[in-house]
């Protein structure tokens, strides 16, 4: 395929992965001369929805725009505040200020690297309208006692899974748990509709009022207007393509738990990093670890064909979510953090080769 093509010889942090069973997907709904929303859509949907267990699934455009359409659909509104955690790529917080609201910025925990509950209490006012745990890399908070927070204080929770496909919390699938949740379908995703996004919710009037803003506020084919909508649809080229690859779903699942187990093997006695805590029903997508002197390592394994991949940034420390309060967990995480190969096509020599170059370099 075409992406085998790229950056030869060279072990790469993350790409993705197709084959000629997406390609005569793809095809066949060209052929068809059907692309926008249809059938396609309908049953990718239902995939999505069937694998996380929720009753309902609604795709869109983006990640980004999932979260919004989450929001917005829960009856958030401009000035409402929404608490967010440190940790987490841009988008999060942009949903919130996409929708007219204020994203609140929390710490996370030391130990996995997801939204702080101590910290959250710390931040919730009267404002406070929603919180959105991030399940990064396939870890989550302790959900059932932010739950119990939600509940009591009539707080929508709003979990964005666009790292957590495949990951559970005491039995039930991410994405699965709290009011609704939007995933992402981009390319590092483990599978991928090249860009695009998915909510899950068990809420009818909440998918309904979804359904209706993705369209511009219509009842799919009839020119009836019910709210101000947009036009968040999906495609069914897209919908192809990413029905082709949830068959592929499982074995990319059980697949990188084998890569995780090889990493985890060969590194956890290296006392100059620190693999993050890890329950055992998370999936997690791209091993990860802390080390010191993070960009010499970098410039090491790069010399020996090894691509990894910095922990982005803070939101606290740029320009738009740029704040004054200090959050030293986050601040101190994200220079340390590196996320190593991982994906379907790393190989599990690929796996004990970066281990022995990782060992020997920091002994």
């Amino acid at each position: 395929m075409a992406n085998k093509k790229l950056n030869p010889g060279m072990i790469l942090q993350h790409k993705p992965i197709f084959d000629e069973k997406d390609e005569k997907a793809v095809a066949k709904v060209i052929r068809s001369g059907w692309i926008s929303e249809g059938e396609e859509t309908k049953k990718f949907q239902e995939n999505y929805r069937k694998f996380v267990g929720t009753k309902y699934a609604v795709a869109t455009t983006s990640g980004t725009a999932a979260i919004f359409l989450a929001l917005a659909g829960s009856g958030i509104k401009p000035g409402d505040e929404v608490i967010v955690p440190n940790m987490t790529f841009v988008a999060t917080a942009t949903a919130v200020k996409l929708l007219g609201a204020k994203p609140i910025i929390a710490e996370i925990n030391a130990d996995d690297f997801t939204i702080s509950l101590s910290s959250i209490r710390k931040k919730i006012t009267k404002r406070t309208k929603a919180i959105i745990p991030v399940h990064l890399n396939g870890r989550t908070t302790e959900l059932d006692e932010l739950k119990e927070i939600c509940n009591k204080l009539g707080i929508k929770l709003i979990e964005d899974a666009s790292q957590g496909l495949g990951s559970k919390y005491k039995g039930k699938s991410l994405g699965s748990i709290g009011d609704v949740a939007a995933f992402s379908l981009a390319p590092t995703k483990i599978i991928t509709t090249g860009q695009g996004g998915i909510i899950t919710t068990d809420d009818f009037e909440t998918y309904d009022k979804i359904v209706l803003m993705k369209d511009q506020g219509r009842r799919m084919k009839q020119d009836d207007y019910k709210i101000v909508g947009y036009n968040f649809k999906f495609t069914d080229i897209q919908a192809a393509l990413g029905n082709s690859q949830f068959s592929k779903l499982k074995f990319r699942l059980d697949y990188m738990k084998k890569i995780f187990k090889s990493y985890n093997e060969l590194l956890n006695t290296n006392t100059n990093l620190i693999i993050p805590s890890n329950r055992p029903e998370n999936q997690i997508w791209y091993f990860d670890i802390l080390v010191k002197n993070r960009n010499n390592l970098v410039t090491h394994l790069l010399r020996n064909k090894i691509v990894t991949r910095e922990f982005s940034k803070p939101l606290s420390v740029h320009n738009p979510y740029k704040t004054k309060e200090k959050f030293p967990v986050s601040e101190e995480i994200s220079s340390l953090g590196l996320y190593l190969p991982s994906h379907a096509e790393v190989t599990i020599r690929q796996t004990e080769n970066i281990c022995r170059k990782i060992n020997h370099h920091l002994h």
